[in-house]
């Protein structure tokens, strides 16, 4: 079965694992992690541009159709679903020249929410354990080749490509129209979703190790609560430095 692929970008703290639990809801849907295949394809390309090894004899043909099947075979054992959410900072420019190699016409999901609100959503979960300062950790997320820089970079080429926009608050205050939106964008039929009684996010039974991360204590961040679906509305100015608030109020691009 030819899997389906669309590519999603965001910022982190965007309502990403709970629209994964509604989608998933169809057996047929997989919205993935952050994409490994992502990084695995950058490391592919910076070993033929860069090593001396392959410089030296450079078989092209074998190397490139080797890089292609890897995606195609990572996903056949990945999960079982014909459509692939592929979450990651594909419309980069550098990501999105990998992406030329496999798609020619791709179509992007941006899942989007105010900076701020993502950022301080982010620090008041991590805060508890944070083994760094509070204005560090906002400095080193919104600098360059960070979560934060990377999605707002990606966002920016997903404008220009064939995409649309999910709103984190269209996610949890009207999420049946929200994944309808998606249905339709990806050409399924929409049957309807439950909204309550929800299922944490797993494929195949493996689920989120959420205890550190780039050195960062990540607890119960991928946790969604199932009973029901409710935003959740943080005070930004009582959680983040006012200098990060100073630099980045005017930031939002949509």
């Amino acid at each position: 079965m030819d899997k389906k692929f669309f590519y999603v970008s965001s910022l982190p703290r965007t309502g990403q694992t709970l629209l994964a639990s509604l989608l998933h809801q169809n057996k047929n849907i997989c919205f993935t992690p952050q994409s490994q295949v992502l990084a695995c394809l950058y490391g592919f390309s910076e070993f033929k541009k860069n090593n001396s090894i392959y410089n030296n004899f450079k078989h092209e043909v074998a190397f490139d159709k080797s890089v292609y099947a890897f995606r195609n075979k990572y996903y056949n054992e990945f999960t079982d679903s014909q459509y692939i959410l592929e979450r990651g900072p594909w419309a980069t420019p550098y990501n999105r020249g990998m992406l030329a190699s496999f798609e020619k016409k791709p179509k992007f999901i941006i899942i989007y929410r105010p900076i701020l609100e993502a950022l301080a959503s982010l620090i008041k979960v991590e805060k508890p354990n944070l083994n760094i300062p509070v204005l560090q950790r906002c400095q080193n997320l919104l600098s360059p080749g960070d979560a934060f820089h990377q999605g707002l970079l990606s966002i920016q080429g997903c404008l220009k490509e064939d995409h649309i926009v999910i709103y984190y608050k269209d996610i949890v205050s009207k999420p049946k129209e929200t994944v309808k939106k998606i249905y339709d964008y990806m050409g399924l039929k929409f049957r309807g979703i439950r909204t309550t009684n929800l299922d944490q996010y797993k494929i195949k039974g493996i689920k989120y190790n959420d205890v550190m991360l780039n050195g960062i204590p990540h607890q119960n961040l991928h946790t969604i609560r199932t009973d029901k679906i409710r935003a959740r509305k943080y005070d930004y100015k009582s959680i983040l430095p006012d200098s990060i608030i100073d630099q980045y109020k005017g930031a939002d691009i949509l």
